[in-house]
């Protein structure tokens, strides 16, 4: 899981989004210090540029198990991982992410 808590307040933009089943990116509503978002770490996120202000937060990782290569906690230790290779699943989301 990753933890996000807002450290500050009276910035502008800086919106924390998560990409969500069917592709659509989802807002986290983080806007006055002591906000916090919880969601799974491998969900790709984004902030949006902040336009006014400074954005400050504390960002916290927890998991459970062996460490693991690639970002997203990928069960399998000692082969090419599915979502990293040419073409794979990731490959796929950046590109849909950059033509949008």
């Amino acid at each position: 899981m990753t933890v996000d808590v807002l450290l500050c307040d009276g910035f502008g933009g800086g919106d924390l989004q998560t990409l969500e089943v069917g592709g659509e990116m989802k807002s986290a509503n983080l806007r006055v210090r002591g906000d916090a978002v919880a969601f799974v770490s491998h969900k790709y996120h984004c902030v949006t540029p902040v336009l006014s202000g400074e954005r400050k937060v504390c960002v916290c990782e927890i998991w459970a198990g062996e460490e693991r290569v690639c970002p997203h906690r990928c069960k399998r230790r000692h082969s090419a991982c599915v979502f990293r290779r040419e073409g794979g699943l990731e490959a796929q989301i950046v590109a849909s992410l950059v033509r949008d």
